[in-house]
């Protein structure tokens, strides 16, 4: 089980305790000092029966308070590396997911911005164009109605162009007195040459 520490509030912990070590050993040399200098001016006689626990429990303050220095120093660089250790992959998806999310809100921002601005263009554009296609659709029926009468006249002109070609062809030119060659004949003739 990972526990979520700030690496910083426990560096600033450690810190803390280092520097109260280091108070601690100012202390008991100031402490030394005072035994070893004043104390003896005002009459303090040496004897081993007070000297040997002086010296153990300053030693074992010394010692401690070097042990809780060098360790808030070791844990807290410890701290420093793991933090800077590179995430791991589920981090990585997950911070992923999030920048993804980011910049799909950014964009449908945009997008609704963009069509608030494009929406009432739209139907300033439409407006007109909707009557045009009203009209065009009303010329359109017209014109289908047109269009049966008018390819009516077409075929009758036709019928009777047919027949007057029909009719030059057989019967034969008074100038010549020769029968007239139909012209499809001429045609077949000089496609063939």
């Amino acid at each position: 089980m990972e526990l979520d520490v700030n690496p910083s509030a426990v560096g600033a912990v450690l810190i803390l305790m280092a520097a109260a070590s280091l108070f601690t050993m100012f202390s008991l040399t100031q402490i030394n000092y005072i035994v070893h200098n004043d104390l003896y001016n005002y009459g303090l006689q040496f004897n081993y029966r007070w000297a040997m626990p002086y010296w153990v429990f300053s030693g074992i303050v010394f010692g401690m308070s070097w042990v809780n220095i060098s360790l808030s120093i070791i844990v807290t660089l410890y701290i420093f590396k793991k933090t800077r250790k590179p995430a791991s992959a589920s981090e990585i998806t997950h911070q992923a997911e999030k920048i993804k999310a980011a910049t799909q809100l950014k964009e449908e921002k945009e997008q609704r911005k963009l069509s608030e601005y494009v929406e009432p263009q739209k139907e300033e554009l439409t407006a007109p164009k909707e009557e045009t296609e009203e009209t065009s659709s009303e010329e359109i029926i017209e014109e289908e109605v047109k269009q049966p009468e008018a390819m009516e006249s077409m075929e009758v002109q036709e019928m009777q162009t047919d027949q007057q070609k029909t009719e030059e062809e057989i019967e034969p030119s008074e100038e010549n007195e020769e029968a007239p060659v139909p012209i499809e004949d001429i045609e077949q003739r000089q496609s063939i040459l």
